[in-house]
């Protein structure tokens, strides 16, 4: 695969932690796209020595010669992308050096070789952004997870006055509408929304945000009906000129009942900063509590929160889980890395964990008042002792 970049092509390096990314499109719009749903947690920078690099082909031939090759070939499934409690599977076949995967559903091939992903798609489909996006964010997190003592958690995350607040928990547990809540309250900058890496070396831990779409279901919107109001439903495969022409040419149309968008777009909606790693204060466990009238906030012992963070692990709960394919592709080195659910223990011991009641109306007076309970100057405190 050939990496010299031709006229129309655009060309970025992208660093996160360990890792640096040489990413090649031929789409521009695609890798406008791109440098804003990454920024600011994937910096731009220099290529470095040895990137891993990955391209970006719009060609309907390619495109087709691949599913013909396909229709002919054997194909095993393959683990390819990790994501909050799974890790998707797709079809591929090996072919000379490489590894060939189709995406369906995102119309879109990934030719894999060491360092290096190809992926070979349709012109003009804006769905190959989010696979785009994905190959990047597994190199990354290959690089990130080879170094000892890192802990990947489903979790969002936001910071006050410098110092992370992790919200841990399954699908429908309230994450994502406490952190908009949160966010909303105008002391919060974004973190994270759905994953972050935590380095247990440190103490407290530092978490660090990793992009990820932001899905924000009917019940979050009915507490903010401001967040879905003259947009598409859609807008996180736009970059910001393409979200502007969709705005303008919906602007009648009535907000949509599901909204999904990038980290930015959602802190940019709520008037929010965003950081991109921070100590940890505090790690709150959110639990739906129908029969409470607003919410709680309540201590809970070493050994719980381990078990609630055990449960939490990205991906999948298998320990050690393995590679992916692209993982594997990043040629990150065996660090010799502790168990994961020795990690989470590891954790538990350094942080105050909370048990967090969300009532039936739990977000009827905003933010503030939660935000006060929580143990962010007596963290501070701890650590200039």
């Amino acid at each position: 695969m050939s990496r010299a970049a031709s006229e129309g092509e655009s060309r970025a390096s992208y660093r996160y932690g360990p890792a640096c990314i040489e990413v090649t499109t031929g789409d521009r719009d695609a890798g406008r796209w791109l440098r804003e749903f990454l920024a600011p947690w994937f910096s731009l920078g220099s290529p470095g020595e040895n990137p891993l690099r990955v391209r970006l082909t719009c060609s309907a031939p390619a495109f087709a010669a691949l599913e013909r090759r396909k229709a002919e070939a054997s194909t095993l499934p393959y683990a390819c992308f990790a994501l909050d409690r799974q890790v998707i599977e797709l079809s591929g076949w090996q072919q000379a050096a490489e590894i060939v995967i189709a995406d369906p559903e995102r119309s879109c091939f990934y030719r894999v070789r060491p360092g290096d992903v190809e992926i070979v798609a349709q012109p003009g489909g804006a769905g190959v952004r989010v696979g785009l996006m994905r190959v990047i964010r597994e190199f990354a997190a290959a690089r990130m997870l080879a170094q000892p003592g890192l802990l990947d958690l489903h979790a969002a995350a936001f910071t006050v006055a410098g110092r992370a607040v992790l919200l841990v928990g399954p699908k429908q547990s309230g994450k994502t509408t406490l952190l908009v809540d949160a966010l909303a309250s105008g002391r919060s900058k974004l973190l994270a929304n759905d994953r972050v890496f935590v380095d247990t070396r440190a103490e407290p831990g530092r978490a660090f945000g990793v992009p990820t779409l932001v899905s924000l279901r009917a019940g979050t919107l009915r507490w903010f009906p401001s967040l879905p109001q003259g947009f598409p439903a859609r807008p996180a495969l736009l970059h910001a000129s393409e979200l502007a022409q969709q705005i303008e040419a919906t602007q009648d149309a009535a907000a949509p009942l599901h909204l999904t968008l990038s980290p930015g777009q959602l802190a940019q909606r709520l008037g929010a900063g965003i950081a991109t790693s921070a100590p940890i204060a505090a790690i709150l466990f959110p639990v739906i509590a129908p029969t409470t009238a607003r919410w709680s906030l309540e201590r809970v012992s070493h050994d719980e929160g381990a078990t609630w963070l055990r449960e939490s692990l990205y991906g999948i709960a298998a320990d050690p889980r393995s590679r992916t394919v692209f993982e594997a592709a990043a040629l990150a080195p065996d660090c010799g890395q502790p168990a994961r659910a020795t990690l989470a223990d590891r954790l538990a011991s350094q942080i105050p964990l909370f048990r967090f009641r969300l009532g039936r109306h739990a977000y009827r007076d905003g933010a503030e008042p939660w935000l006060r309970e929580l143990p962010l100057e007596l963290a501070r405190k701890r650590r200039v002792a």
